[in-house]
């Protein structure tokens, strides 16, 4: 399974031996708040059971981030199906003591470089609640565009889409 580096974080695939980490990341209501609610031990259990699933099927998946400090946050490149197609989706999350720093843009764009470089692809999507500026910030850090909105059980998302310039 694939790591990679940037100037400040590692990342490394996930494993369902790192459930404490993802309890103390999914469980907080602020991320929760953006992530469609908060998931208890046996959900957060369940996605990472998928996570190494993913991983095993594709050799792509979910990232655990650190920093020299120890873990930030997660960044995945996961497929998923939106009205019927299958598409990549590039997703992040960070740890809120950890917010501010860039560390979504910094660890998405790592994600990104791999998924073009490493895994191939020619392009990934991202979406977020039209009420989550600071995600929709990041994916236009990253150059992602405005593709449409979806609603989602969550509520209205706005799905953008980037297209991996080859190297």
């Amino acid at each position: 399974m694939s790591t990679f580096t940037t100037a400040r974080l590692r990342a490394r695939p996930v494993t369902v031996d790192d459930v404490p980490l993802f309890e103390r990341l999914w469980a907080d209501e602020r991320v929760g708040r953006t992530l469609g609610g908060v998931r208890d031990r046996a959900q957060v259990q369940q996605a990472l059971v998928e996570a190494e699933s993913h991983w095993r099927r594709w050799g792509f998946g979910r990232w655990l981030l650190y920093d020299d400090h120890g873990p930030v946050g997660t960044v995945k490149l996961a497929h998923c199906e939106i009205d019927g197609r299958t598409e990549v989706e590039l997703g992040y999350a960070v740890l809120p003591e950890c917010w501010g720093v860039g560390y979504a843009t910094e660890g998405s764009a790592g994600a990104l470089e791999h998924a073009r470089d490493v895994i191939g692809l020619g392009e990934v999507v991202a979406f977020a609640l039209v009420t989550n500026a600071a995600s929709l910030a990041v994916m236009r850090r990253l150059g992602f565009r405005h593709e449409r909105y979806l609603a989602r059980p969550a509520g209205l998302h706005e799905l953008r889409r980037l297209v991996l310039a080859p190297a």
